[in-house]
């Protein structure tokens, strides 16, 4: 949380210099976990964060993809990893169905493989 809320505090100053600011009250701290959870309130509990945490905490049981990466609570990446998973498998029951195995290989290269990254 202490980084969480050095981050926050960095975000705040250089936004104020544009111009910006940050509204606290449409802000929320998304814990992937019920520990994360409890250490934040006992932070907001002792004043070690200027920021309402009570407020604004949610635990979060889903995963949201920044940049390609599943992120947040391990059910909810485990549940993309495991679609991603499906729909390449799939894909991969489909190629041996083609008839021009030429196609076929070059599907696998440059479309099935850059999925598996």
């Amino acid at each position: 949380l202490n980084h969480v809320n050095n981050c926050f505090c960095m975000l705040n100053r250089h936004l104020t210099n544009i111009g910006l600011e940050v509204k606290q009250q449409k802000c929320r701290l998304a814990c992937a976990s019920s520990d994360r959870v409890f250490a934040a309130q006992e932070a907001a509990r002792l004043r070690l964060c200027p920021v309402d945490v009570d407020n604004i905490i949610s635990l979060e049981t889903h995963a949201i993809n920044i940049l390609g990466v599943p992120i947040g609570a391990a059910a909810g990446i485990q549940q993309q990893l495991d679609d991603k998973a499906n729909q390449l498998a799939d894909d991969l029951n489909l190629l041996p169905k083609l008839q021009n195995k030429q196609t076929a290989l070059l599907l696998l290269r440059y479309c099935c493989v850059h999925k598996i990254n």
